[in-house]
């Protein structure tokens, strides 16, 4: 087994998918989970989905409501993130995402992904009762 088959694949995640238009809020991270490579660029491509109502720190992943006068209408909402290995590879991993943008005086309602808690062990796939007979 080599030993990219032994690893995660990585995976781009989103840490917050609900964001509050007052942006009084910690701001929203990306990253990549799994993995062989360790650095990664991020970024938000001109012209896809909403792109255009948010901003994102190309090297430590932070995403917020951009601030040009022009905010993004409450509700439902689309991005496309991108992350770049930047050790010479070529990787890429592309992803939209939906967004919930909160109205004045709403309250989130899903929690953050947490990505340091995995489930330390697969659990075990077997059938209950496998001998049984209908």
């Amino acid at each position: 087994m080599y030993i990219s088959q032994q690893v995660d694949e990585a995976r781009l995640r989103l840490n917050r998918t609900e964001f509050d238009l007052n942006g009084f809020q910690a701001p929203a991270y990306v990253s990549v989970d799994g993995g062989i490579l360790a650095d990664w660029e991020y970024e938000l491509p001109n012209g896809r989905e909403d792109n255009e109502f948010y901003i994102l720190n190309s090297s430590t992943g932070e995403l917020s409501i951009r601030g040009n006068g022009s905010r993004p209408p409450a509700g439902s909402g689309r991005i496309f993130l991108r992350a770049r290995a930047t050790d010479g590879s070529g990787v890429v991993i592309e992803r939209p995402y939906s967004l919930w943008i909160l109205n004045q005086g709403e309250a989130r309602v899903a929690g953050d992904l947490v990505p340091g808690i995995q489930p330390v062990e697969i659990p075990p796939l077997v059938t209950a009762r496998p001998n049984r007979t209908h």
